[in-house]
């Protein structure tokens, strides 16, 4: 069984040898290179200038935590001052006047 085995491999180890040997002799044959004719290219002239670059997309914010925000005073909020401080009792004040305009107005 050895014997046959040793064969075996004595046998493969030749055709191996007989197939590299083919394909070095085949592959060494003088080849002319074949260059291929330039090809057109178009070409464009770059001039510089300024361009706005702005982008537009559609998304959703949402805040890191969820808070509910709920009113602490009954009423609707009819107008915003900004960078306008008020004393406390000047926003009570006012309150309490729009709450009687309301007021008449039912009656």
């Amino acid at each position: 069984l050895s014997v046959s085995i040793i064969y075996t491999c004595k046998m493969k180890i030749n055709l191996l040898f007989v197939v590299l040997s083919l394909s070095l002799i085949f592959s060494c044959k003088d080849k002319s290179v074949r260059a291929f004719p330039p090809q057109k290219i178009k070409v464009y002239k770059v001039i510089p200038k300024t361009v706005p670059i702005y982008e537009e997309f559609v998304g959703q914010v949402f805040g890191e935590k969820d808070i509910p925000i709920r009113a602490r005073v009954e009423g609707f909020l009819e107008e915003i001052q900004e960078r306008k401080l008020a004393k406390k009792a000047q926003g009570k004040e006012e309150r309490e006047r729009r709450k009687q305009e309301r007021q008449n107005r039912e009656n």
